[in-house]
């Protein structure tokens, strides 16, 4: 069974809520592990059951992110909520947006989507078209 993910980022500086969202587009994210689809709960795995989960965290000025919660996961009950932060827990944010603004002590907050199948870039890569570097797509 082939099993894919995708990821929606977005990182919101926790001191000013009025600035405009940074995106996944403006935060480098480096996947430290790159099986990033070993974290498909298997519970859910088993059972053929798709889902999501969203978490915020706090960048840590070593890029890391901390403080991590659960703040939406569906469905509940699968061990998506789980997934994802274990999943983040292996993630690091470069030490600058792209719009060379700092991210430590930012929020960030990263969605996760645990899908069955062949991801839409094809079956023969694990990597999103586009990536920056093996690790970071």
């Amino acid at each position: 069974m082939l099993l894919w993910l995708t990821f929606v980022a977005l990182a919101v500086a926790e001191s000013a809520p009025e600035a405009t969202p940074l995106t996944a587009r403006d935060v480098q994210v480096k996947y430290t592990d790159p099986q990033l689809q070993r974290f498909f709960p298997p519970k859910a795995q088993r059972a053929g059951i798709e889902g999501m989960a969203q978490v915020l965290c706090t960048i840590d000025r070593n890029g890391r992110l901390a403080d991590c919660e659960v703040v939406r996961e569906t469905p509940t009950e699968q061990g998506f909520g789980g997934a994802a932060l274990k999943m983040v827990s292996t993630f690091r944010i470069g030490p600058q947006a792209k719009d060379s603004s700092p991210t430590a002590g930012r929020r960030f907050s990263y969605q996760a989507k645990f899908r069955i199948g062949p991801p839409p870039w094809g079956p023969a890569s694990w990597e999103k078209p586009g990536a920056e570097s093996a690790a970071a797509p």
